[in-house]
């Protein structure tokens, strides 16, 4: 997967260090999209969305993994793509959690 990952960046940006790095950074910024996306259509507060996107933005994992093309880079933006594409935003989850809060 990474192979890949980095021959669809190379393709896009060119065959230097850029090239290599770019699209990692790009479905970073992406994934932080979908994770606001996804929690304020849960918690339905700007101020909560802020904050989740926030931290997934402060994980060692998602600033390391934007920069150092590592495994997990595509995987974790193509299963967060995949988390809003299948059910949509009012999952089966976030159901339960509007129920939960009366």
């Amino acid at each position: 997967m990474v192979a890949l990952w980095i021959k669809l960046s190379t393709i896009c940006f060119g065959k230097h260090e850029f090239g290599v790095r770019a699209l990692g950074t790009l479905s970073a910024a992406a994934g932080t999209g979908v994770v606001y996306l996804l929690s304020w259509h849960l918690f339905e507060e700007r101020q909560a969305a802020i904050f989740a996107a926030l931290l997934y933005c402060a994980m060692l994992l998602i600033s390391a993994g934007a920069i150092i093309i590592t495994p997990d880079t595509g995987a974790l933006s193509l299963s967060s793509f995949g988390t809003i594409s299948t059910d949509g935003p009012r999952s089966r989850c976030s159901s339960a959690a509007h129920r939960s809060r009366g």
